[in-house]
Parts: C-alpha cells; sequence; structure tokens
C-alpha cells in the first residue's frame, strides 16, 4: 500500500510529464507563429503564397519572423516563470488572488465557526499546521487547497459550501482538500498553472487587443491620423494571435485535465479514508450536480479549475471527472478503513493508560509503524474517544484561554507562556523580561502562565497548533518584535534547550513558513551525501535517551537504518550543531530518502522500549523540518 512517500515521489515524477506538455504547447504555438508570420514575410518579399519546404524558413526575408518566435518564446517563459513566482508565496497568496477573505480566528458567525472547527480537528488528527481559511463569497458549493507544501498551504471554501453542506459533507469536502495537501498535489497544481499561464499567453494578448486596444484606437482615431484603420488592423492582429494561440490553449487544457483527473478519484478516496464516512463527500457531490453550478467569479478560476473540489469555469474539456462516475466510485468504498492511530492500526485503550505517569511504552514494531501514519489522519468519531480533547476552557479571568488561542491579540502571551520554565527562580527572571516588552500582549502572560504550566505535554502542544493561526493573521512586520521579545525569554538562562529549540522550530516550520517564498527546485542529494549531518541528528536524538551505554546502542541500531556503518560521533552533540543539520537535510535532501532518516529517528527513541514525550516531540520537530507531517494522534497520553 502507497504511504505518503510514495505519493510525494509519484508527485515529483509527475513533473516529467508536465514539462513535455509545456514543451509541446510552446512548440505548438511558435511554431503556428512562425509559419503564419514567415508565409506573411514571403507573400510581401516575393509572392509567394506559403512556405513549401524547410529550407523556405532560412530565407535572409524571414529573419524577422525568426525574431517574432523568439519574442513569443520569450514572453511564454517570462509568463510562466511570474506565475509560478506568485503561486510560490503561499497559499494565503493563491487564495487573494482568487478573490478568498481570510477568515477571522474571532469570528461569530455559525457557519464560519463550524468551518474552522472542522478545519481544526483535522489539522491536528494529521500533523499538518492549522493552515489559514480563506471564504470566497459565492453561490456556489466549491473549495479549493493552495500552497507549495503542507507549511504554507491555504483552504479556500465558498459561501455556498459552508451553507449549504451539512456537517458530515463539509467534513468530506476539508478531507478531500487535506488529501491534495499530503499528496503534493498542491505543488503540482501550482506548477500546471504556472506553464498554462506560459502557453495561453499569445492567446491573451491577442484577446486584449480584440477585446480592449483595437475599439480603444478606432474610437480615439480621426479621419487625419488614420485611428479607425489602426484599430482595425490591431484587432485583425489580435484575432491572428487568437488563432495561433488556440494551439496553446489546447495544450493548456489537455495538461489540466491530464494532470488533475486520476489526483481527483485518489482525494475522494483519501477522503473516505480519512473520514470513515462515504456518504460525507458523495452527498456534497449530490448537491453540487443539483445545484446551478455557479462558476467561481474570478479571472483567475478559468487557468486555476484543476485547483477546485469541482470545475469552477465551464469549459469543453473539464479538469475533472464527471460527477456521477466520482459519486459511484465513493459509494463503492468500505467505509471501515483501517485507522492509524499509534502506529499498530488500533486505538490505544484509554483503560491501560495511566495520566500519571511520564513513559508511554510502545513496541518497536509499532513506532516504526508510525512511518505509515505520516500524512493521514483518523477524525472519525469511532476513534475520538482516543484524541485528546480540544484545549481546557480554563477561566482565568476574561477572557478564558480557548478566546486566547483564537485571538490574534492574546495568542503571542500564550507562546511566551509556552517558553516559561518550570523551575520557579527562571520563570521570575523571564516574567521579568515580559514585563519589561512594549506591547499589549506581554500583559496577559501573568494571568494565562499557570493555566498553561499545568497543562501535559500533549495539550500543550495542541494549544500551539490552535494558536499558529492567530500568529499569521498578525503579519510579518509585528511578528519579527515577538519573535524578538520570545528569543529573550528563551535566552533568560544563557542557553536554549531542546525543548524551547522544538517551539522555536515550529515556529519556523508552521508560522514563518506562510511568508517565506518556496524554491521552485527538487532537493537531490541523497543521504550517503548528507552522513555527518545525520550523524549529528541521530546522535542528539541518541543523548536523549539516557546513559552513555544505552546513547550508543540506540545511535547503532538506528544508523543501518540509513544504510551507514554503526560508530558513535566524538564528542556529545551540541544543539546548534543539530539545529544546523536539520536545516541542511530539509532543504537538500531528496524526498525518498527521509522515509529512512524518519524511521532511523523512532528507532532511536524506542531502541530502550520507553519514550519520553520530549523524545516524540523532537522526533515531530525533525519531521516538521523534513516536511513529513506527522500527527500526534496516539503519540503521547494526554
Amino acid at each position: 500500500m502507497k504511504d505518503f512517500f510514495d505519493h510525494q515521489e509519484r508527485a515529483r515524477r509527475s513533473t516529467w510529464w508536465l514539462g513535455l506538455f509545456f514543451v509541446l504547447g510552446v512548440m505548438g504555438t511558435v511554431g503556428s507563429l512562425l509559419l503564419l508570420v514567415g508565409a506573411i514575410a514571403l507573400v510581401k518579399a516575393k509572392g509567394s503564397a506559403s512556405v513549401e519546404s524547410v529550407d523556405d524558413l532560412v530565407r535572409p526575408e524571414l529573419g524577422w519572423a525568426w525574431a517574432v518566435a523568439g519574442l513569443a518564446t520569450l514572453v511564454i517563459l517570462v509568463v510562466s516563470l511570474n506565475r509560478l513566482w506568485q503561486l510560490s508565496r503561499g497559499g494565503g497568496a493563491v487564495a487573494e488572488m482568487l478573490g478568498g477573505r481570510l477568515v477571522d480566528r474571532r469570528t461569530t458567525d455559525p457557519a464560519e465557526r463550524r468551518l474552522l472547527n472542522v478545519v481544526d480537528e483535522m489539522a491536528l488528527a494529521s500533523g499538518v499546521p492549522v493552515p489559514p481559511v480563506y471564504v470566497l463569497e459565492e453561490s456556489s458549493i466549491n473549495a479549493f487547497a493552495a500552497g507549495t507544501t503542507h507549511a504554507d498551504a491555504a483552504l479556500g471554501v465558498t459561501r455556498g459550501c459552508i451553507e449549504q453542506l451539512d456537517r458530515d459533507e463539509l467534513q468530506g469536502v476539508i478531507a478531500h482538500e487535506f488529501s491534495h495537501v499530503f499528496h503534493a498535489d498542491m505543488r503540482i497544481n501550482a506548477r500546471t498553472a504556472a506553464a498554462i499561464a506560459g502557453i495561453m499567453a499569445i492567446a491573451t494578448i491577442g484577446y486584449v487587443l480584440v477585446r480592449f486596444v483595437g475599439p480603444a484606437l478606432a474610437r480615439s482615431g480621426g479621419r487625419k491620423n488614420n485611428g479607425a484603420g489602426i484599430g482595425i488592423a490591431v484587432i485583425l492582429a489580435g484575432l491572428v494571435l487568437m488563432v495561433v494561440g488556440f494551439g496553446g490553449s489546447f495544450f493548456g487544457m489537455l495538461m489540466q485535465a491530464a494532470m488533475s483527473r486520476q489526483r481527483e478519484y485518489l482525494a475522494d478516496a483519501s477522503a473516505v479514508q480519512y473520514t470513515r464516512n462515504p456518504r460525507g463527500i458523495a452527498g456534497a457531490l449530490r448537491k453540487i450536480k443539483a445545484g446551478s453550478r455557479t462558476p467561481i467569479h474570478s479571472s483567475h478560476a478559468r487557468d486555476m479549475n484543476h485547483f477546485f473540489f469541482a470545475n469552477a469555469a465551464e469549459r469543453w474539456l473539464s479538469t475533472h471527472p464527471p460527477l456521477d462516475e466520482r459519486i459511484r466510485r465513493i459509494e463503492g468504498l468500505p467505509a471501515e478503513a483501517p485507522v492509524i492511530v499509534d502506529g499498530t492500526g488500533t486505538a490505544p485503550d484509554p483503560s491501560t493508560t495511566d495520566p500519571t505517569q511520564r513513559f508511554d511504552r510502545y513496541t518497536q514494531e509499532g513506532a516504526r509503524g508510525l512511518v505509515g501514519a505520516i500524512g493521514t489522519m483518523s477524525v472519525s468519531a469511532k476513534v475520538i474517544p482516543a484524541m485528546a480533547p480540544p484545549p481546557p476552557v480554563t477561566t482565568v479571568g476574561t477572557p478564558t484561554l480557548e478566546d486566547a488561542v483564537r485571538d490574534p491579540t492574546m495568542a503571542p502571551a500564550l507562546v511566551a507562556c509556552l517558553l516559561l520554565s518550570r523551575q520557579a527562580s527562571l520563570r521570575e527572571r523571564q516574567l521579568a523580561i515580559v514585563a519589561a516588552v512594549q506591547a499589549d500582549w506581554a500583559r496577559h502572560v501573568p494571568a494565562f502562565a499557570p493555566a498553561i504550566l499545568a497543562l501535559q505535554a500533549r495539550a500543550r502542544w495542541e494549544v500551539f497548533d490552535l494558536l499558529c493561526p492567530s500568529l499569521i493573521q498578525v503579519g510579518p512586520g509585528p511578528y519579527r518584535s515577538m519573535r524578538q521579545a520570545w528569543e529573550q525569554i528563551v535566552r533568560a538562562d544563557g542557553s536554549v534547550c531542546l525543548e524551547e529549540w522544538t517551539i522555536i522550530n515550529a515556529l519556523r516550520c508552521h508560522v514563518e513558513s506562510q511568508w517565506t517564498a518556496r524554491s521552485i527546485g527538487e532537493p537531490r542529494l541523497r543521504a550517503r551525501e548528507l552522513e555527518s549531518e545525520i550523524r549529528t541528528v541521530l546522535w542528539t536524538l541518541a543523548a536523549s535517551t539516557g546513559s552513555d551505554e544505552r546513547a550508543e546502542r540506540a545511535f547503532n541500531a538506528s544508523i543501518v537504518l540509513v544504510r551507514m556503518k554503526p560508530g558513535v560521533p566524538q564528542g556529545r552533540p551540541g544543539l546548534e550543531a543539530f539545529a544546523t543539520a536539520i536545516g541542511r537535510i530539509g532543504s537538500a535532501m531528496r524526498f525518498m530518502d527521509r522515509r529512512l532518516l524518519v524511521s532511523a529517528c523512532l528507532e532511536c527513541i524506542t531502541n530502550d522500549q520507553r519514550v519520553t514525550d520530549q523524545e516524540l516531540e523532537l522526533v515531530r520537530s525533525v519531521c516538521d523540518s523534513l516536511g513529513c507531517p506527522m500527527p500526534r494522534l496516539g503519540l503521547s497520553a494526554a
């Protein structure tokens, strides 16, 4: 059975097909333009009515025709690269491009509040950062996921979707979009949209000339400057470009359909697996079929049609499978899909869990099975008892902790509380630093600190996950000053510990990634080319397991899983070297080798058959940096 890593690798291989379609589209458009302009040049130069052979294309009279073809190629490439840059700025930029409005986490609208609850529970169950949610004020039922990775993803949902669907149907649609997040479909969608924008650029220029420029010149001209004649000439030139660009448009639509249809079937099936409720997503598709199918009113809807849950623009070559076929396939899927909770395929028995114990007991086989849980979730009612509840509504005056995680003006105070030490003397120094911060959020820290410190590890991290979207709403400018204050809190004792590093790293991966443009290239280095960095990471994890003897045993057992020779590095690992190694691996290691490293990390912390919450969160931080969302569900007792 294919897992997260297989799907990611398959998506990356699809880039070759995307490149082929793009080259064919460019060749078809530019070749047609070259032949047409060449024929006109020959008619003008020698009276010949056509280009009769390849030799005719190298005649001196056709030099300017080749110049036009080169210019057209340059336009296509520039438009494609520009669109790719726009789409690489994160899912939020794409959602705004399509007319989306960011949903305020403090919203009192019942439909929007229900939407945020569904998104929150799915993000918590899957381990991905809670994505920003945008609403498109459209009456049709539709949704999309955008971004380049799960770290900078955003979800867009139409008003019709949140008002016309019941909770199960809405959950099915959101689960479908989460599947696109897990399976790297968003990256392929972005590259497809960029390629289509370039290929269709010539036809688009022709349309602008026909629709706007030509008529404007014709109306503004008089007899003396022959404006009408110039306008008609521009319109005719625009018509020529539209005809020439039809070949590019055909390849563009063919590219969308080829890249999108099978991925929609996969996302439908994954949504059933995640929710264990085929009736939900099938019901949503039935309502779309029965509705008016109003198109999305955005100028970008046509070339981004493949982003959406259902067709967003009417066109003769659909990017989505027929609704009847999607419904038929969904209804043929079993509702009782396997539940991946703790890596063994079963939910833990709450009666066997002692909440006073610091350690969770895992077999090594179960921990290795957590690799299969990456990039998946289970949010069915049958698993909810095994899931941690939402953050407790702890009254600390007004407002409550539940209110604070959704409020951008108070969420920074909760981050500061999560960084506070449990050692009283150090905590007093940290609170003194907070008191000196000239920001409104700082006054909330003393009030929320007791409630945050009283939470167990699992609940603390769930609070962190839920407050990240509120931090994103703050914006990059104010966030930078907050980050400086948090770093002062961390360095109150003159050093950074692993627990503090996991929070800072999670902020980088879950919040700051929303404002960072992603590289369009793919990491290519194999594991053996990053051996020094891998040994540093595994040795740091092994050292956290306890004595030197146990650390050495854990390291040697894990290093062989990445096909390297045993033998511990010299000296004790340092946090700075660990952070540098993780950054290097996350940006350079090819994706299929990341599976080996995640397996090795889990082997490292489970080798002694006892796992602490800190060890688990450290591994999860490694997975965050690698772009491998590991769910917290079943990882530790709440």
